[in-house]
């Protein structure tokens, strides 16, 4: 009897368990409801004082995660007007072999700080957009030296460094910062007169726990580090030189917009792909849609090698 009593315990054990293990008993489906995607209009142009490049800007249509392809359209129609101190400055116009609105300038884009530029751009089907940005003043650097295996990085390899020394010219407000190092070639000819001159990028690292990466000016920083009004900026580059090659500085003086812009840009291009990092919504100030309108002021700083 007690084995009677064991055997259909045992079967009662085994049929709960195999019916418990089916495919569904370890998943779970849930339904989620993905909102309809209201397009949005998306402006993007970035200007940088001195540029001799022309004003390039996207102008589009935002479009939901789960859109096709199709949904995304570049207009040919719209209409994108730069205005400096509410003066007409420039029409930008369509141009199909880049698929933005650009115009060409005469002249190198204006440095001159405390000016209100102000970006429109009508979009067919959507309301006008209306974005403005004040040029920052000129940044100031006092010096920089360059020293090959002048310091060591975070793993304590010998690296080349370059230091820069910066005053502030705004005390007393917020000030954003950027700094590239570029390398400098010029070709000449048979009689010693300039042909062409190039520049190649060399990208920096730093030790400095108030600079941080960013994006398109490699590192940036605030003046909230500052002491009396001067700061310095102590960076490293595995790049190798090319004998003969002589160096510049970019110090970039940037606006709040430019800087949430760009530093948001790169901690979203770094948490790509990274399943623990949490998702990073790209700064915009464009008001009802997408997108940036930013400024960036520079001095550029030979170093004597």
């Amino acid at each position: 009897m007690r084995t009677t009593k064991f055997f259909f315990l045992l079967l009662s054990v085994a049929s709960l368990f195999l019916h418990s293990c089916d495919e569904d008993s370890f998943s779970q489906v849930v339904t989620i409801e993905v909102p309809e995607h209201e397009p949005l209009p998306v402006v993007l142009l970035q200007v940088d004082a001195n540029q001799e490049r022309p004003l390039s800007a996207l102008i589009s249509n935002s479009k939901g995660i789960l859109d096709p392809e199709s949904t995304y359209e570049v207009p040919t129609d719209a209409e994108v007007k730069l205005l400096k101190d509410g003066t007409p400055f420039a029409d930008l116009e369509f141009f199909d072999d880049v698929l933005r609105y650009e115009h060409f300038a005469d002249e190198p884009f204006s440095d001159e700080g405390g000016v209100k530029w102000e970006l429109q751009a009508n979009i067919p089907g959507f309301d006008p957009v209306t974005i403005e940005q004040v040029m920052p003043p000129r940044p100031l650097v006092k010096s920089a030296t360059y020293e090959v295996e002048g310091t060591i990085d975070t793993e304590g390899y010998r690296v080349d460094e370059l230091i820069v020394d910066v005053e502030d010219v705004e005390p007393g407000v917020t000030n954003y910062y950027g700094i590239s190092l570029w390398q400098i070639f010029v070709q000449t000819d048979n009689n010693g007169d300039t042909v062409q001159v190039s520049r190649n990028r060399v990208f920096l690292d730093t030790n400095d726990p108030l600079l941080s990466y960013g994006n398109r000016y490699d590192l940036i920083f605030t003046d909230e580090g500052f002491s009396n009004n001067e700061y310095q900026v102590r960076t490293y580059t595995y790049y190798s030189l090319d004998e003969g090659a002589d160096l510049e500085v970019h110090l970039y003086q940037l606006t709040k917009d430019t800087w949430l812009y760009v530093r948001s840009l790169e901690q979203y291009y770094n948490a790509i792909d990274n399943p623990f990092a949490e998702p990073v919504t790209v700064h915009s100030n464009v008001e009802g849609g997408f997108g940036v309108f930013t400024l960036t002021n520079r001095t550029v700083f030979p170093i004597d090698m």
